[in-house]
């Protein structure tokens, strides 16, 4: 409305303007033609007045509904911050441990390979051992199996060390005789 009244008054403004020309007095009408509008710029303003604060409202309405949204967004982002800080503090602490526990376990399979090692070669000293004793006593023997090789008695009697008195008798195909 206001818009109205201001085109209303520069309307008059012009015949005004345009009756100074033709000589009536028209500077009189032009000066009460001014200050309707005038008057009308300062109603048209104090409307916008009116409208500027309904908008003003209406954004500070929108402006604390998105600071509400944003306070909750950043609500959202620290409760995730600190999810990330515990998951990664946890996982930390379960690779320590993990790497303990391997530690732990290498050092256990070490201490069974040095065991192993040394029962191993317990093991070879021992059928080292046995082996030169046997090679000992087949040297012993040895006169006894040329005579009966030379004498022609296919079955030798083996009498065996630390025996007593009792031998064992092997037949022809090395299967135990009575």
């Amino acid at each position: 409305m206001s818009g109205k009244l201001f085109w209303l008054a520069a309307a008059a403004s012009l015949v005004a303007i345009g009756m100074a020309f033709k000589g009536y007095d028209a500077m009189t009408a032009s000066l009460g033609l001014l200050l309707v509008s005038v008057i009308t710029l300062k109603i048209s303003t104090d409307g916008g007045g009116k409208a500027a604060r309904e908008v003003k409202n209406e954004l500070s309405g929108r402006l604390s509904s998105i600071d509400g949204m944003v306070q909750d967004l950043t609500k959202a982002f620290k409760e995730q911050s600190e999810i990330k800080d515990f998951t990664l503090g946890a996982l930390e602490n379960m690779k320590a441990d993990m790497r303990i526990e391997v530690k732990d376990s290498i050092d256990r399979m070490a201490e069974k390979t040095i065991e192993m090692e040394n029962s191993m070669g317990q093991m070879k000293r021992t059928f080292s051992a046995a082996f030169a004793s046997l090679d000992d006593r087949m040297r012993a023997m040895e006169p006894q199996l040329r005579l009966s090789a030379n004498t022609g008695d296919l079955t030798p009697e083996i009498k065996l060390q630390g025996a007593d008195e009792e031998y064992v008798e092997l037949g022809h195909d090395g299967n135990t005789a009575e």
